[in-house]
């Protein structure tokens, strides 16, 4: 009875739904990529710009690392295993820009209009999707509400969109790099998620020296992120520079919260 209902669950698994939704809408897109990608890229203004090119930044890895390192101080799991799907879901994606090399649409486009870096190879499938709905999954799977879900699923669905706006990937890029992470969400949900639970604490613990180094690494990251990659390396330096902004005082504010508990310890 218990292998028949986990059997069950399976079958109605969202993100499985969603998945065969995502591989019967790319059939038809790739055949209709450079319209749809001249529709969405065309409309723009500088108001419009400026929004699609911060939540591209926000799709940035290293920022969302920064970001999921934020959780080591309200649950631990959350980040191991939004890391877990990030980590598997870039492997992934960089193996299949190698193996399958592609040109972006600036390189085989007349009219493009392009927001921020101008490239050109590397474009199948979206690593920035990837990258945003990987770690929206994860933190989907832990958040308590609807509207919660809805707002996290909705800032993924940005990120994705925000790479034909400026420029740099057509939709069934997009499409695809939204398939690979979900594809890894779920391959991590069946295989390690049940253990990174049982080996990860649901509370921040300094009295563990792992969460120590982890917490340490956290903040090393995030003032490299505030110092050095958002100003010369991210999209657009005023939003990753905000992001940054936004993760260390969110830090600092955790600490401020957790300091009193600990002291009554």
């Amino acid at each position: 009875m218990h292998v028949n209902s986990f059997k069950i669950s399976r079958f109605y698994d969202p993100s499985l739904w969603a998945l065969l939704v995502l591989i019967l809408t790319a059939i038809p897109v790739h055949f209709w990529d450079r319209q749809i990608f001249m529709f969405l890229n065309g409309s723009h203004t500088p108001l419009t710009d400026i929004f699609w090119l911060s939540f591209t930044t926000l799709g940035d890895g290293l920022l969302i690392c920064m970001i999921l390192g934020c959780f080591l101080l309200i649950n631990p799991r959350i980040a191991i295993a939004g890391l877990a799907v990030f980590l598997l879901a870039s492997i992934v994606v960089n193996l299949v820009k190698y193996m399958i090399p592609s040109a972006r649409p600036l390189e085989l486009m007349q009219i493009v209009h392009v927001t921020g870096p101008a490239l050109r190879w590397g474009s199948f499938p979206s690593g920035h999707t990837a990258a945003g709905l990987s770690a929206s999954l994860v933190l989907m799977s832990y958040a308590h509400g609807y509207s919660m879900k809805v707002m996290v699923s909705l800032i993924a669905v940005l990120i994705g969109l925000s790479r034909i706006f400026v420029g740099a990937h057509f939709p069934s890029d997009v499409l695809w790099g939204a398939i690979c992470a979900i594809t890894t969400y779920y391959i991590v949900r069946i295989t390690i998620w049940s253990k990174i639970e049982t080996i990860t604490p649901d509370r921040p613990d300094f009295s563990v020296k792992l969460f120590r180094s982890a917490f340490f690494l956290q903040c090393g990251l995030s003032l490299f992120g505030l110092l050095v990659y958002s100003i010369r390396f991210s999209e657009y330096p005023p939003a990753g520079v905000a992001i940054s902004v936004g993760v260390i005082a969110f830090v600092c504010i955790k600490l401020f919260e957790i300091a009193p508990l600990s002291g009554n310890d």
